[in-house]
């Protein structure tokens, strides 16, 4: 099986997901710094962070030290809250799209109907 090129929105996609994960570590750390009476500031951990993240992969990152204030807070990101609003899992939606793919392979031309009927039926089971 031959390997497909990534979509420039999964690219997108899987880097939001490591900026997201790095900003939730340092805000971790935030959290503990507060505690300590002259511990690190927001804007030296995000410094510190992108520096590491650096170090260990060459990509450079952005963190924002308001949002892992934000963070440390208890505040959600946007990728979080919109995961909680969607009507199918991750699962689900692979399931669909490999039933979709068979289709369309005999022959079955891809419509909105087909999809909404194939949405319906997994989501009514």
């Amino acid at each position: 099986m031959t390997a497909k090129t990534k979509s420039q929105s999964l690219k997108q996609r899987e880097d939001r997901k490591v900026v997201e994960e790095w900003i939730s570590h340092a805000a971790d750390v935030y959290r503990q710094e507060r505690k300590k009476p002259k511990g690190k500031s927001a804007r030296k951990i995000a410094l510190d962070f992108e520096q590491i993240y650096l170090e260990s992969t060459g990509k450079h990152i952005k963190l924002n030290y308001n949002t892992i204030i934000e963070r440390a807070k208890g505040r959600h990101s946007l990728s979080e809250r919109a995961y909680k609003q969607e009507w199918l899992l991750p699962s689900e939606m692979e399931l669909i799209l490999d039933l979709l793919t068979k289709l369309a392979n005999q022959g079955f031309p891809f419509t909105h109907r087909l999809l909404k009927e194939t949405v319906d039926k997994l989501v009514r089971a």
